[in-house]
């Protein structure tokens, strides 16, 4: 338990990641905001969230080899579903 939040770890399907999903999941009802390390984002819903965060027209980008071959990981945090955050570590 981490404060208001409980860690749950995902080691995924033979298919996924070798390193384990850590969630961040709330612990209180009213507050439904889940934060993932490494967690699941589409890239069109990246492209979206890019263009929108540095007010750009939205384009394809190569977010897997920037993310899979650059990057030490990253947090995504979600609403209901829907992609509220995203925080890329280079």
């Amino acid at each position: 338990m981490l404060g208001r939040w409980r860690a749950d770890v995902d080691n995924g399907s033979a298919e996924a990641a070798t390193a384990p999903m850590l969630q961040l999941v709330p612990t209180d009802q009213n507050y439904d905001v889940v934060a993932a390390w490494r967690g699941v984002v589409a890239y069109a819903e990246l492209n979206m969230w890019h263009a929108g965060c540095f007010g750009q027209s939205m384009k394809a980008q190569d977010w897997e080899h920037q993310l899979d071959g650059l990057s030490l990981g990253w947090v995504s945090a979600r609403r209901a579903g829907r992609l509220i955050g995203f925080v890329n570590i280079a």
